[in-house]
Order: C-alpha cells, then sequence, then structure tokens
C-alpha cells in the first residue's frame, strides 16, 4: 500500500507544481522525487548493490532531501476532494 501512497503522492506533488507551457505536468521535482523513493526504498530493492549498503544510501538520500524541505509519501494525497480542487473532473450527466 506504500507504493500506491508514494505514486499518489508525487502525481500530486505534480499538480500542486503546475503545468509547463505544453500542458504537461513536469513531475514532482528532484528533491521530493527522491524522499518519496527514500520511504519506498524496502519494499524497492535493488539488485545491484548489498542490502546493507542501499540501507545506508537510501537513509542518507531521505535525510539529505528533508533537510532540503522536501516531504514524504503524504497520505492527504489520497483524499478525493484534493483531486476535486486540482483535476477538472467531467460533468457525469453529460456522459
Amino acid at each position: 500500500m506504500r507504493t500506491v501512497k508514494g505514486l499518489y503522492t508525487a502525481w500530486g506533488l505534480a499538480h500542486e507544481r503546475g503545468s509547463d507551457e505544453d500542458g504537461t505536468y513536469p513531475g514532482p521535482g528532484l528533491p521530493q522525487s527522491l524522499v518519496v523513493a527514500a520511504d519506498l526504498y524496502d519494499e524497492t530493492i535493488m539488485p545491484m548493490a548489498p542490502l546493507p549498503v542501499q540501507r545506508l544510501l537510501w537513509a542518507a538520500v531521505g535525510w539529505v532531501t528533508r533537510l532540503w524541505g522536501a516531504i514524504g509519501i503524504d497520505d492527504a494525497y489520497l483524499d478525493a476532494s484534493f483531486w476535486d480542487r486540482h483535476v477538472e473532473q467531467p460533468e457525469w450527466d453529460a456522459i
């Protein structure tokens, strides 16, 4: 479930950041992406490095990015009211 929360956090941060000139959403930004990834490190283990090294690296990444002001996984982005405010909703009567 944390992976789903991480995805909703990344999507929500991207919507809060806004769209660029061509209407696409550039994503949550590097610090935010790193801290969400650090929150998910134990669900997304990479086979290229030993597990203790990964834990150390993700702990350092999480600490540095939080000092930078980035937030981790946030349950606020799971709330439907956030998406109602940030994403144009279809008129169901017209469908």
